[in-house]
């Protein structure tokens, strides 16, 4: 292993670290968990499956998606992470809704913007 690895895997840990103290933190301020649909209840089930899904974006789609957020001022993974809360939370019919992204498409400067958030008083 060199110190290039070592320093990314260091970094890496640190921000796992830092995620799991905020969630932590966090969870008691959370709304409750949706109330998914399901073919038959959860407890009759005797086993799981679970499958990974994707979407695949086009060029064009993504040359879109690139563009509406320049114009919008906002990063392509705010874009992205707002059209899915859209459809899950058509999906399970609640505007109520959560999802973890403690590390979806942040750099390491965001740590002291959401300190500056937080400590934010109006």
């Amino acid at each position: 292993m060199n110190l290039r690895i070592y320093k990314e895997l260091a970094f890496n840990k640190r921000l796992l670290d830092e995620a799991e103290k905020y969630w932590n933190k966090m969870i008691k301020t959370l709304p409750k968990a949706p109330n998914l649909r399901t073919k038959m209840p959860i407890n009759d089930l005797e086993e799981y499956n679970f499958k990974r899904k994707e979407y695949r974006f086009s060029k064009e789609q993504t040359d879109n998606l690139i563009h509406y957020s320049k114009l919008r001022g906002v990063t392509l993974s705010a874009i992205l992470i707002t059209i899915y809360m859209k459809v899950l939370s058509d999906l399970i019919e609640t505007d109520e809704l959560t999802i973890t992204t403690t590390l979806f498409g942040k750099l390491p400067v965001v740590k002291m913007q959401m300190n500056c958030w937080e400590n934010l008083q109006i």
